[in-house]
């Protein structure tokens, strides 16, 4: 790999963990949370008036101007309804009446869900406050609200009305999560109270019973190791010889190889000598006495 391609990789490196820091500290500062059961929709409907004259779209114009007024005044962006009032005046110019009542119904629209959503952060923010009093987790729900109030500030009212159901929901499933987990708690209680006894009893039993099945599968598991390391013992044994007959009787193998490997297999079987009587005594620890056996 030369300097050059070197360089590139430390370079495509670089870009993608300063790519993967600004992901995760916008994710950390914003507190992006997505929607699961709510989707954004659009519910404005138009209603076409019976009669649409000059005067009554001069007098919806007026009144478009006055909502955008009162959404200023309340402290919301007014850049969209703006925009749509700047709408209703071009379409008013060009005579397309209808076109003006459109926008000038989306202003009003747009106003009503504005303040709804801001009368319903304000529930949402008290019902959150009395469930966190009540040892309800509510730290989801503080992220989704965080949310709603995020998006009623940059103007996208559709989606701040569906992380406000979210919200809602959110709330309402912790509260549930919580009382499910207290009825747990509760019913454990209950259950030891009216079966105390019972408990402590099998307990007991289950403490006497456990000793000798402890020392039976002591003496199972030794007996077990006993028997592989016996078998290995005799198959290296078997090795030694087998080594021997082709260094001295057969020599097809130099005298370097022979001293190599006997010493290695005689080391292994030294260690296991050194295992057997350990295991032995553990069978003869546990089994000298015939009343402590349960099988």
């Amino acid at each position: 790999m030369n300097n050059k391609t070197k360089i590139g990789l430390y370079v495509i490196i670089i870009f993608c963990l300063f790519c993967s820091f600004l992901i995760i500290n916008h994710t950390k500062f914003t507190g992006f949370v997505v929607l699961e059961e709510v989707k954004v929709e659009n519910n404005f409907n138009y209603i076409k008036p019976d009669i649409i004259t000059n005067d009554s779209t001069l007098i919806v114009l007026n009144n478009a101007q006055t909502e955008i007024n009162t959404m200023k005044e309340a402290g919301f962006g007014t850049y969209f309804v703006n925009d749509k009032l700047l709408e209703a005046k071009t379409a008013y110019t060009y005579g397309n009446y209808e076109e003006v009542f459109k926008n000038t119904q989306l202003i009003t629209y747009t106003k009503n869900q504005a303040f709804k959503i801001l009368d319903t952060i304000s529930i949402l923010k008290d019902k959150e406050n009395e469930y966190a009093k009540s040892r309800i987790n509510t730290s989801l729900v503080l992220e989704y609200l965080a949310q709603t109030e995020s998006s009623l500030k940059e103007e996208r009212y559709n989606e701040a009305d569906a992380f406000a159901k979210e919200t809602e929901l959110k709330l309402e499933r912790a509260k549930s999560e919580n009382t499910r987990t207290r009825e747990l708690i509760k019913l454990g209680k209950n259950f030891f109270l009216r079966y105390w006894w019972q408990i402590i009893i099998f307990l007991i039993l289950l403490i006497i019973a456990s000793t000798p099945i402890y020392k039976y599968l002591r003496v199972k598991f030794a007996k077990r190791k006993l028997e592989n390391l016996k078998l290995e013992l005799k198959t290296l044994t078997n090795l030694i010889k087998e080594l021997q007959e082709r260094a001295f009787q057969k020599r097809n193998i130099p005298m370097s190889t022979f001293k190599l490997r006997s010493e290695s297999y005689k080391d292994k079987i030294a260690e296991i000598k050194r295992k057997i009587p350990v295991e032995e005594a553990i069978i003869k620890r546990y089994t000298k006495n015939d009343s402590n056996r349960v099988f």
